[in-house]
């Protein structure tokens, strides 16, 4: 969810011009402790509006001091229980990475302590990486020049992989290869394939993030499972880290029993803090949501969707979920949705737990270095 961002502006200006006074002789507030001024009153008033734990938070939202640093701040303020409520000063590339389009290498590694390298786990399609040739299994020992280290390496990684436009990869096998990051959509639709298993129809899915352009992709394969007679389905969601409740939603209603969808039986419930839910429960806000195969719908940057699932319901009646650590939140809560519906048997190691949504709010260019 964002808000738009003329109302947003509306709503901070009215909060500022209250407090002016023409007789005022406080001193004149630096660069610095405006932008800190705007950017805490931002996120106060959207934890203590929205946030699920926001009244385990009530202490420090009542010593909630707006001359602190805004970022480390929302930090330090999360319920012990949250590891993912975040302020970033780099909303657009924070929301291009679960849209699927940004500029990117076109490829995810996996750490590798024990020989100090990093292993490629998968490429993307048409990708600057699958370009060079790199494939799932290949080890990297160092990026620019420099030895994958044991210890912080996720900042390095980072630096070199996520906030770089050229790096140069060397090789476990003695090669280099340079790539160049380019705009492009990373296809989370991986692989598909179909196996005959003794005459049983068994079909396999890799899929990577639950994106919103994913709809023609999944549509199009669970339509070539269902004519070729798939009776079940191996779905690999090791490195789905989630994405758009939406596009859960709708591979959703492709893979559960036709006649529960047809039904619309209930997919999901969702649960708010007592304020949200006394303000929905006023307005009549239904906080189920329920199998469909329709969905027509628009995002806050203009992006427009109108589609049908009827023709693309699998029917299968078995689904093995690979799984790991690096499930989480839409992955998980797909396999939640669909446990009550089907025979889902898990396979890997526990998932990363993440047990509830969040919601997107942006302002306009609300926090700039001064």
């Amino acid at each position: 969810m964002k808000l738009k961002n003329g109302i947003l502006t509306a709503l901070l200006l009215g909060l500022c011009f209250a407090g002016c006074d023409k007789q005022s002789t406080l001193p004149e507030r630096t660069e610095q402790q405006k932008v800190y001024l705007y950017v805490n009153t931002f996120a106060f008033n959207r934890i203590n509006q929205y946030y699920l734990w926001n009244e385990e938070v009530a202490a420090a939202l009542k010593d909630w001091k707006t001359a602190d640093e805004p970022i480390a701040k929302v930090q330090s303020v999360r319920y012990r229980d949250d590891r993912w409520t975040l302020l970033t000063d780099d909303v657009d590339s924070f929301y291009d990475s679960t849209t699927g389009h940004r500029k990117s290498f076109g490829f995810e590694v996996g750490m590798d302590l024990s020989a100090a390298q990093l292993i490629v786990l998968y490429t993307y399609a048409g990708s600057p990486a699958e370009e060079a040739g790199l494939k799932r299994g290949d080890a990297i020992t160092s990026l620019n020049g420099s030895p994958i280290p044991t210890q912080d390496y996720s900042a390095f990684i980072k630096l070199a992989l996520r906030n770089s436009d050229r790096v140069t990869l060397g090789m476990k096998s003695g090669a280099t290869i340079q790539l160049t990051a380019r705009d492009m959509y990373e296809n989370p639709v991986l692989l598909s394939k179909i196996f005959d298993c003794g005459g049983k129809k068994v079909g396999y899915l890799a899929y990577t993030s639950f994106t919103l352009d994913s709809y023609k992709d999944l549509i199009s394969i669970c339509k070539a499972f269902k004519q070729a007679g798939v009776s079940e389905l191996i779905l690999d969601l090791r490195y789905n880290g989630g994405g758009f409740v939406l596009a859960e939603q709708f591979f959703a209603s492709m893979l559960a029993p036709e006649a529960e969808v047809k039904a619309k039986s209930v997919l999901s419930t969702e649960v708010y803090n007592s304020k949200l839910t006394a303000q929905y429960a006023k307005e009549g806000v239904d906080n189920r949501s329920y199998f469909t195969t329709e969905f027509k719908f628009s995002t806050t940057d203009g992006q427009k969707y109108d589609f049908s699932t009827a023709d693309a319901n699998v029917g299968i009646s078995k689904l093995y979920a690979i799984i790991s650590s690096g499930t989480a939140s839409a992955s998980e809560a797909l396999l939640c949705d669909l446990y009550p519906y089907m025979d889902i048997t898990l396979v890997g190691a526990q998932t990363h737990g993440k047990f509830c949504t969040g919601w997107l709010f942006r302002g306009p260019d609300f926090y700039k270095e001064t």
